[in-house]
């Protein structure tokens, strides 16, 4: 899979389109291939923009947002020796504290410590499981705090009052779900599983609690290059990405799905579809609809 990954960008130039009017293509080959494990973080702050950015590593004075984000951060991944032993904790507190501090509007919000996490093991080369805790280069932790805050700010109508573009998306996610799955759309309304009691589940921590973690990678190859490609529609080109999933999400758990009486066995029936998810690959061929539609 690497090698192919590897031989597929070999002729390219770069991580943006070779020339105008290559969009298209180029978006192809992010999505068809993927960015190799090893070139992931330099992409990423590539497509992020690579801003320089202090960290602000040290505590601050804003002792409720400290509160909470020491609270999350001890809770979030601590199985994972970098994390519990290394200086994981440490730096993953440092892009919560930034972030809150670059967008005072809307601060820090739960959930954005799962988006910063994953970075950080993108950071080191590895998107599911890190059993290193050796220390963190500098330049690597500045380069997945790029991929961060554009995950964060792609996102942000997720995390502002109201939610305005969560709501937005299970709206368009739920009338796809009628126009291309009626089967399973309707037996979802038979239990009472209505699209809000279970998409934001997905969407607002980016599937990161649900795929595993190289599908995740994979994903956010399609939501960071998509939103650099078209900086003018880039948190409408990252909803796309996020509902055309979870539409391939719910397409591929239709057997057990239409077997459940109860909206408990409905929702237990997606999350199991989703994480043993075995590829990328396997599951964008299960959407009923392409991702250049839903753009």
């Amino acid at each position: 899979v690497y090698k192919r990954q590897a031989d597929a960008w070999a002729d390219h130039d770069g991580w943006f389109p070779s020339s105008k009017g290559d969009e298209a293509t180029f978006l192809a080959l992010v999505e068809s291939r993927g960015c190799p494990p090893a070139k992931r973080l330099e992409a990423w702050g590539a497509w992020a923009g690579n801003e320089p950015t202090e960290l602000l590593l040290e505590v601050g004075g804003d002792a409720a947002l400290e509160t909470q984000i020491s609270k999350d951060v001890k809770r979030t991944l601590r199985g994972t020796p970098y994390f519990r032993d290394g200086d994981g904790a440490a730096y993953l507190a440092a892009f919560l504290r930034t972030r809150a501090a670059e967008d005072t509007s809307v601060g820090y919000v739960q959930g954005m410590n799962y988006v910063a996490a994953f970075c950080l093991l993108v950071a080191r080369g590895d998107a599911d499981a890190d059993a290193n805790p050796a220390p963190t280069a500098r330049d690597a932790a500045v380069r997945a705090y790029a991929a961060f805050r554009a995950l964060t700010a792609l996102c942000r109508g997720y995390y502002v009052d109201g939610f305005p573009a969560l709501h937005r998306d299970v709206r368009v996610f739920s009338d796809l779900l009628s126009e291309h799955l009626p089967e399973i759309a309707a037996h979802l309304d038979k239990v009472r599983a209505e699209a809000m009691t279970y998409a934001p589940r997905f969407l607002m921590a980016l599937f990161l609690l649900m795929l595993p973690g190289h599908v995740v990678a994979r994903l956010l190859d399609c939501v960071l290059a998509a939103s650099a490609v078209d900086p003018a529609g880039a948190s409408d080109s990252t909803s796309a990405v996020l509902v055309h999933t979870l539409l391939a999400v719910v397409a591929t758990a239709k057997a057990e799905l239409v077997a459940t009486d109860d909206f408990c066995a409905a929702q237990g029936a997606l999350v199991r579809a989703a994480r043993n998810t075995p590829s990328f690959e396997k599951l964008r061929r299960r959407a009923p609809v392409s991702y250049t539609h839903l753009r």
